[in-house]
């Protein structure tokens, strides 16, 4: 099993760790192509640099991998809600409970 090293809070320019973060999330996309943590990392790496097609790919993607994964769960509905996108904030955390 791949020892995870994501940490929260996630990577953001203003922590000067977002190249890191993006690194550390494509080396492990080859190790552990089932895990949804580095899904998550990236959407949230690309989240902060308003690559916002590419981070909601990445949260919808992570939540696919771990369906129970709360941290996934709501990044993907905080990043609808961001968007005002309400109808797919509320699926993407009430009809699919934890």
């Amino acid at each position: 099993m791949l020892k995870r090293k994501f940490c929260w809070p996630p990577a953001t320019p203003e922590l000067g760790n977002l190249q890191d973060a993006l690194a550390e999330a494509g080396q492990a996309f080859p190790r552990a192509p089932d895990d949804a943590a580095p899904y998550l990392t990236l959407g949230i790496s690309m989240k902060s640099l308003d690559s916002l097609d590419d981070a909601e790919q990445d949260f919808q993607r992570a939540v696919s991998l771990g369906p129970t994964s709360l941290p996934s769960r709501m990044s993907l509905g905080d990043f609808y809600r961001r968007r005002r996108n309400w109808a797919d904030a509320e699926s993407s955390t009430v009809q699919h409970p934890l």
